[in-house]
C-alpha cells in the first residue's frame, strides 16, 4: 500500500505538468482545431502521457477527405497534427444530375450541385471502406487515372466515358460514341485519332466506331 501511494503521488504532478495546452493542425484547409478535438475527442487540459498517437491517427484517416495524418506529442504542452488532403481529381455520375468529385485513388469527394463543366466518367459501382466510400472496380480506377491524364485538347472532346467492365464507351460532345478496350486507353485512343483522320479523308461521318477487337475497326450509323 505504500509503495502504491508513492507511485500515485510521483505521478499525478508529472499528469499536471504534461497537460496539453493546445493542438496545431498544418495542412489542412478543411479541418480546423475545434474539428479536431471533436474528431479525436482530445481536449485541453488531458495529459500527453494519456494520449495514444497512432489511434488519433487512424481516427483522422476514417475521413473520406484526409489521405495521410501525422500525430506527433510536442513536450510538455502540445500536439501537432500534420494533414494530406485529398484533392479533387476527376467527376463521377452516381446517377442523373447526380455527380462527385472523386481523388485520383477513386475516393469521392464533394457532391457537384451543377452540370460537370469538364467529361465525367459514369457506369462504376460504389464501396464502403474503412477510408470512405471508393469507386469499387480496380480498373475503373485505373481508366480514372489515364482519362484525367490526357491532355486538354484531347479531354475537351470528351462529354461522357462510360465504364463497362472489359471495354468503355466513349461518347464525344458532338454525339458520335467510340468502343475501345478498357486498357491502355492512351494508346487506343491514338489509334482512335488516326482512325478518325482516316475517315475525313473519306469524309464518313459514322455514329460509333468500335475498337474493341484487335485488327478491327467496325463503323456503325
Amino acid at each position: 500500500m505504500l509503495i502504491l501511494g508513492l507511485i500515485v503521488g510521483w505521478r499525478l504532478p508529472w499528469d499536471r505538468y504534461f497537460a496539453l495546452e493546445g493542438i496545431t493542425v498544418e495542412g489542412g484547409e478543411r479541418i480546423n482545431t475545434a474539428q479536431v478535438e471533436r474528431l479525436t475527442g482530445v481536449h485541453p487540459p488531458v495529459s500527453l502521457w494519456a494520449i495514444h498517437t497512432q489511434q488519433l491517427r487512424q481516427k483522422l484517416l476514417s475521413v473520406p477527405w484526409i489521405k495521410e495524418a501525422q500525430v506527433t506529442k510536442v513536450y510538455p504542452h502540445w500536439l501537432h497534427i500534420s494533414l494530406q488532403e485529398r484533392e479533387p481529381y476527376g467527376i463521377i455520375a452516381l446517377g442523373p444530375g447526380q455527380y462527385r468529385w472523386v481523388d485520383q485513388e477513386g475516393y469521392l469527394l464533394e457532391s457537384l450541385n451543377y452540370p460537370p463543366p469538364e467529361p465525367f466518367i459514369s457506369g462504376v459501382s460504389i464501396v464502403e471502406t474503412p477510408r470512405g466510400a471508393r469507386i469499387a472496380e480496380t480498373g475503373a480506377r485505373e481508366i480514372l487515372r489515364d482519362f484525367y491524364r490526357l491532355d486538354g485538347r484531347r479531354l475537351a472532346g470528351w462529354r461522357e466515358l462510360r465504364w463497362q467492365g472489359n471495354s468503355i464507351l466513349l461518347i464525344s460532345r458532338r454525339g458520335w460514341q467510340a468502343l475501345l478496350p478498357s486498357s491502355e486507353l492512351s494508346a487506343h485512343l491514338s489509334l482512335l485519332s488516326r482512325v478518325l483522320v482516316a475517315l475525313k479523308a473519306d469524309r464518313a461521318k459514322p455514329r460509333r466506331i468500335d475498337l474493341r477487337f484487335s485488327g478491327e475497326v467496325t463503323l456503325g450509323k
